[in-house]
Parts: structure tokens; C-alpha cells; sequence
């Protein structure tokens, strides 16, 4: 049982009985630095939360998936991904999490494009790695083989660090290292912006 920040609880044997509201995620993904804290600022999980959904593309449901994709880390907390590869039960376990949420909060991802969440979600972290983190002074890239998957996001990152990425997707897009208190109110907004639309 793990109690939640509006005194609710999320009970991880039925995780249906649980007690969760978006004020809950929106409070704990904006207390939680993205990178386990290494990056140079405070960056949210909150606020990387709402920037993936700006940027994915399709429908309204879509958008919200993209808002809500790291949900389930209210509960696990936000593990560093070559970390994760070590829990091969956290998958699942995150997907269980992800599934209640959605329930409780009253919402149906039937036919989200998780291709497209994911797409952005990978060059959220490329982006933010270059803008964030301090150059590694042994290794040009410690995350190990699999940071292959994210070549073509990683193209993209570069082509728009040099001002040669023109689609006007991006045109409202950018870090504000926002603090936690910033970060919450704007994960709740783009909440209740895309919950009316749907």
C-alpha cells in the first residue's frame, strides 16, 4: 500500500480498490527530477509529461496517453532506463499500474497509438540529454547498446539544435526547467484542456 500525496493510497495487490486522482500524478511527476537527478537543472517528470503530449500527433485520446504515458511512476518512482533492463518483472508491473490509473481516472485508451507516444517519448530523452546532462568525460554514450533504437530520434534532436528542423510541430515547443509547483499546474492544465475534448 503507498499512500498518495492528497491522502489517497494505491494498493498494488488490487490495484482497482485504489485511490488516485490527477492531482496525485501531477504532484508526484512534478516532485520528480527526470535522470535520477543528474541533469545540470530541475526537470520534471511533469513537465516532460506535457511537452510528449504536445508533441504527438493523432487524437485527442492520443495526446492524453502521451500526458499520462509515465503515470505509473507515482508508484515506482522514475527509474533510470539502463536500471529498468535489470527488472524483468517492471514491465508488467508498469503496464498493471498504467491500466488502473486509467480506470480510476475514468478514462479508455482502447486504440491509443503507442508507436506514437513512443516515438516522441524517445526524442524527449535524446533532446533532453544534450540539453541537460554535463558531457560524459570517459564515454561519448554510457546507456549501452540499446541506444541504437533511438538513432533516428537522435537525428532529429541534432537537426533541431541547429535550426534545421523547420516543421512547425516544434514551434511551440522548448524546456523551461519549470519548478515543481509550475510543472504541477501545468501537467493539471493540459489534463483538463484535453479532458474537455474528449
Amino acid at each position: 500500500m503507498i499512500q498518495t500525496y492528497s491522502g489517497g493510497f494505491f494498493d498494488l495487490k488490487n490495484p482497482l480498490k485504489s485511490e488516485i486522482n490527477v492531482i496525485d500524478i501531477a504532484h508526484s511527476l512534478s516532485m520528480q527530477c527526470r535522470f535520477n537527478g543528474h541533469s545540470r537543472v530541475f526537470y520534471s517528470v511533469a513537465e516532460h509529461s506535457v511537452l510528449v503530449s504536445r508533441l504527438t500527433q493523432g487524437s485527442i485520446i492520443d495526446k492524453m496517453a502521451g500526458l499520462l504515458h509515465d503515470s505509473p511512476e507515482i508508484i515506482t518512482a522514475d527509474i533510470p532506463t539502463p536500471v529498468k533492463h535489470f527488472f524483468i518483472e517492471l514491465p508488467k508491473i508498469e503496464h498493471d499500474i498504467l491500466d488502473a490509473i486509467i480506470q480510476l481516472i475514468e478514462l479508455d485508451f482502447d486504440g491509443v497509438n503507442w508507436d506514437e507516444i513512443e516515438k516522441w517519448d524517445r526524442f524527449m530523452v535524446m533532446y533532453e540529454a544534450l540539453l541537460l546532462l554535463n558531457p560524459c568525460r570517459k564515454h561519448k554514450m554510457i546507456w549501452g547498446p540499446w541506444i541504437n533504437m533511438y538513432q533516428s530520434q537522435m537525428d532529429q534532436v541534432r537537426k533541431l539544435l541547429k535550426g534545421e528542423q523547420d516543421d512547425s510541430i516544434y514551434k511551440e515547443f522548448s524546456i523551461q526547467a519549470l519548478s515543481p509547483v509550475q510543472a504541477k499546474e501545468e501537467f493539471i492544465g493540459r489534463f483538463n484542456e484535453l479532458r474537455w475534448q474528449l
